[in-house]
């Protein structure tokens, strides 16, 4: 692609060519666009990203001698190539944006974006939004914290992010659009919002189902995480919001100075709302309400202006409060995309639990196992409350903390975790560069005494073998914090440990 095209609607660039805009910009092609010096190869444009950590513009001279033809920067730079083209932006993150969906042709413009943003239910909630449009006769593409799909195919990521960088953003919205994806719900983070991941995307439907601690390490103050939230609602068309949750109102103060159109759920409040609620411990149902008197309709509402005065009866074959709250959230983002209630109640009746969202492992045992991806204190509550609600003996909990993450939450989630299990054994999850015994003694700092509640054991896979081992009848075992993941991080490296793998492996080293 001309590096013309390339930087098409960005501002305040400018090169230190004098003759850019009437040569350079027209003649020079460029192959890829790269932010990794080390992957750079001849006709590559490589742009400087300030990380954390790595400052892209420190690789200059190594993306050069690799090849890179232009280099895109947003401090004044000296090369030493003077047949290289240097452009300088305001800000290289949005400029990368943009340039990725040039490269692409803005693969976004046909197909409508559903963001999901919050600290707990995005994954659940974007695969009920693809379940319930599916349904409806649409193609979907998805993309979260537990992979990423076009319809039915996996597509393979060079990141575990839960929300990729620009460049792989795009590309997989163009495999989508040329899969003849019309719609792409995606989970949409906090840290994707400051890093302008997602900038310039117009969301036909921006959501957020709730806030509660997490990623202090990174925004440092919950004031700071809550505004990054709401970076999401400047470019959503549709904004929904949890009415229900504590922080619904400091959102609202966020988003007042540029909308007061706010579609909201709950169970106590909001436009669509679920009562009399009734739960066991294979499904949720409760009954649902609509209350759109004073929201701003549209010609494609009136079906839902109708619906003021009707009961529904809705079922989800999934257990958990939270269940109920995933679910307000799916109906209302597709309400707003036009989907009809009957068919969005119909799709919720068959929506499957999303593997490590309380998974209940098929073991043929008289005790349960189920693997959650509780890693935060409200997610924890929320497993323990919920298996609570179904449990006939004991709760044994497996917990521990990721290392170089948010450290307040630990002491949290220690005394979280030993007051709601009967029992709780505290070990690590991914330490990464930190210790595991360290991390562990944080935790253990939460708990004031309770000694007889819980056992400290370092090792994860010796911990989830002691937990089976002590199970009884009719216990259930949770296994909180990997989820979905099957890797450990132990350090830069990443070890298999699929924990469905590691019980059947235990059970038959235990002959049980």
């Amino acid at each position: 692609m001309r590096l013309r095209k390339l930087l098409n609607n960005i501002d305040n660039k400018f090169s230190y060519e004098d003759n850019l805009e009437d040569n350079l910009e027209d003649n020079l092609e460029i192959k890829e666009i790269k932010t990794d010096s080390r992957e750079v190869k001849n006709g590559d444009l490589f742009v400087c990203i300030a990380g954390t950590q790595i400052d892209g513009h420190d690789f200059i001279e190594q993306a050069i001698a690799n090849g890179a033809v232009s280099i895109v920067t947003e401090k004044k730079i000296t090369v030493s190539n003077s047949e290289i083209t240097v452009i300088e932006v305001e800000d290289t993150k949005k400029a990368l944006a943009i340039m990725c969906r040039n490269f692409y042709d803005d693969p976004c413009k046909s197909m409508k974006i559903i963001g999901v943003t919050g600290t707990n239910g995005k994954t659940s909630t974007t695969y009920f939004v693809k379940h319930i449009l599916e349904n409806a006769g649409y193609k979907v593409g998805l993309i979260g914290t537990n992979q990423y799909i076009v319809g039915d195919r996996i597509i393979d990521s060079s990141t575990t992010l839960t929300t990729p960088d620009q460049l792989e953003l795009m590309s997989l919205f163009s495999k989508m659009r040329d899969s003849n994806c019309t719609h792409v719900v995606m989970e949409v983070s906090s840290h994707s919002l400051i890093q302008s991941r997602v900038y310039g995307i117009e969301f036909e439907v921006g959501v957020l189902t709730n806030i509660t601690i997490d990623h202090l390490d990174f925004h440092h103050t919950l004031a700071n995480y809550i505004e990054a939230k709401s970076l999401l609602f400047k470019q959503s068309k549709y904004k929904i919001l949890n009415k229900d949750d504590k922080f619904y109102n400091q959102m609202c103060d966020l988003l007042r100075e540029y909308t007061t159109d706010i579609f909201t759920y709950g169970i106590f409040d909001g436009n669509v709302r679920g009562k009399n609620w009734s739960l066991d411990n294979k499904s949720v149902s409760y009954d649902l309400f609509f209350d759109v008197s004073e929201h701003r309709l549209e010609d494609k509402d009136n079906e839902l202006a109708n619906m003021s005065d009707t009961k529904y009866s809705v079922k989800v074959p999934i257990p958990g409060m939270f269940t109920i709250y995933n679910s307000l959230t799916a109906i209302s983002v597709c309400l707003k995309l036009g989907i009809s209630i009957d068919k969005i109640i119909e799709s919720l009746a068959t929506v499957q639990s999303v593997k490590g969202r309380i998974e209940v492992l098929d073991l043929n045992r008289d005790f349960s196992v189920i693997i959650d991806y509780s890693h935060t204190p409200d997610s924890l509550q929320n497993v323990l409350k919920t298996v609570r609600e179904f449990t006939k003996n004991r709760i044994i909990a497996v917990f521990g903390c990721g290392g170089n993450r948010d450290r307040t939450k630990r002491p949290i989630m220690g005394k979280i975790g030993v007051q709601l299990a009967d029992f709780s054994v505290i070990t690590s999850d991914n330490p990464r560069f930190e210790s595991p015994d360290e991390i562990i003694r944080q935790i253990v700092a939460g708990i004031d005494g309770q000694k007889n509640k819980y056992v400290v054991i370092e090792n994860r896979r010796d911990a989830i073998k002691y937990a089976i081992n002590i199970a009884r009848k009719h216990d259930i075992v949770v296994l909180c914090g990997k989820g979905h993941e099957t890797y450990q991080i132990l350090g830069d490296k990443k070890i298999d440990f699929d924990e469905r793998v590691i019980v059947s492996e235990i059970l038959q080293e235990l002959n049980i």
